[in-house]
């Protein structure tokens, strides 16, 4: 075999392939623009949770007890206590009222009227966009938080009965703006419920909440925000290699093979000097370089998005910005180790596949079992309840990501014991991968099939 000759059809192969704006779009222009769209999507919705203003009917406010208020005013405008965090800089003591607007219907509007037929017309209400959702005193709340404040007075046969009221929040989840409501609606009655708590034990018991509870665990991680970071990236970007490295490998394949035969230029390529396993080795090269160029690329959009989105939702009081990071530099090493064997391994695949077919189309059909096949082996290594083994290093692509994942996270111990099986499963599997599309190119009735019909044998072989 002259690799001079191989690298002719390689060299050939890419200006092919540059040329094609498919492939080009797949390469460069998809990631660029997906995850960068993706994480303005995820910025807004955030943004959206936090800021848009909802409004709340409060249906049977007389019933409310006086103290503690769960209805407050502050600055003129009334509000639910403790619905939504304070912005940075305002008095802490004081409940932000700036994303609810609370609306009192008409004394004789609800009056009477059992709690169906009360869900039914804040159900219409809100499907008219007169709020968002509802909250609902029943007659009888009032008497019962009374009694329920004097539990302590009462026997204990009659205070085991009695229990805190609860009001009905009605909302309608499939919209997006009444099921925040919800939560918010949520996040103030439990606010103030645990405060009705707190006073009344102390009020009738003399003993404070944080006293009641003697027995209380205290939770230290001893984790760095170094392994925390890699922990979370271990699982996310060994995934998302392996899926971009399979799908940057479809389409070159499927047209340096049955493009060719489309065009008509594969014929000339078989006459030239070159023998098939360097016209293989050609092809798997060029489908190989724009695998890796597709995941590398992908990898770059999505850690520097994502570093970008989750720092912001941070800053917004969202999540822990220190939870997800840059990646370590050592993990973008290992991963771009790992990229090589896993981008020849789908090449071949998907060079051997895309030889039995005559047109694109039909390409296609046989290229999505290497998809079905390939997602559950990547997705294995993800789940929780899977850890790596002998046996689980064994398994193609799964035992690469495994060994992929401890070298991420630091643990050389670990991964050096299951490494040799690891890599010696993916080298075969590549070997004879390679060996399948040189054998696939030697038989002129796979290369010129008469008749483009679907296969259901082809398909399964």
């Amino acid at each position: 075999m002259s690799w001079a000759k191989v690298k002719l059809v390689w060299m050939r192969e890419l200006r092919d392939q540059m040329r094609d704006r498919r492939t080009i779009f797949t390469v460069a222009v998809l990631p660029v623009l997906l995850y960068p769209l993706m994480g303005m999507v995820i910025l807004q919705v955030s943004q959206f949770k936090g800021t848009e203003g909802t409004r709340i009917l409060v249906i049977g406010e007389d019933e409310l007890p006086p103290s503690p208020p769960l209805i407050v005013n502050v600055n003129g405008q009334r509000g639910l206590y403790g619905a939504d965090p304070l912005p940075d800089g305002e008095d802490a003591d004081e409940p932000s009222q700036q994303l609810l607007e609370l609306i009192v219907p008409d004394d004789d509007e609800f009056a009477g009227l059992w709690m169906e037929e009360v869900e039914a017309r804040a159900k219409q209400g809100i499907d008219n966009g007169d709020y968002d959702a509802a909250i609902y005193f029943p007659p009888d709340f009032r008497e019962r938080f009374d009694a329920y404040k004097q539990f302590g007075s009462q026997s204990a046969a009659d205070s085991a009965d009695l229990q805190m009221p609860r009001p009905v929040v009605i909302a309608k989840t499939s919209k997006d703006k009444s099921r925040i409501a919800r939560d918010r609606i949520n996040a103030a009655v439990e606010e103030w419920g645990r405060t009705i708590y707190s006073q009344t034990l102390e009020d009738n018991i003399g003993v404070k909440i944080e006293e009641f509870q003697p027995i209380r665990a205290e939770s230290v991680d001893v984790a760095e925000p170094e392994s925390i970071r890699a922990h979370v990236w271990a699982k996310i970007l060994p995934f998302v290699m392996m899926v971009w490295a399979l799908t940057g490998a479809f389409y070159p394949a499927i047209d340096l093979c049955a493009g060719e035969k489309e065009r008509g230029t594969l014929e000339t390529l078989l006459t030239s000097p070159a023998q098939r396993i360097e016209l293989v080795w050609g092809k798997l090269l060029a489908v190989t370089s724009f695998s890796i160029a597709t995941a590398i690329l992908n990898l770059l959009s999505l850690v520097g998005t994502g570093s970008f989105v989750v720092k912001a939702i941070g800053d917004q009081g969202g999540v822990d910005s220190m939870a997800l990071g840059p990646p370590p530099l050592a993990a973008i090493a290992w991963l771009l180790v790992a990229l090589i064997p896993a981008a020849f391994l789908f090449s071949a695949l998907a060079l051997a596949v895309a030889a039995m077919a005559r047109s694109s189309k039909e390409g296609q059909y046989y290229l999505m079992p290497l998809l079905l096949i390939s997602l559950p082996l990547m997705v294995l290594p993800i789940m929780p309840s899977t850890e790596l083994t002998l046996g689980t290093s064994l398994v193609p692509v799964t035992g690469l990501i495994f060994v992929l994942r401890q070298l991420i996270e630091g643990e050389y111990a670990e991964a050096a014991r299951y490494a040799l099986p690891a890599v010696g499963v993916t080298v075969l599997c590549m070997w004879l991968s390679i060996r399948w599309a040189v054998d696939q190119f030697n038989k002129e009735e796979v290369l010129f099939r008469e008749s483009e019909q679907f296969s259901l044998g082809i398909w399964l072989r």
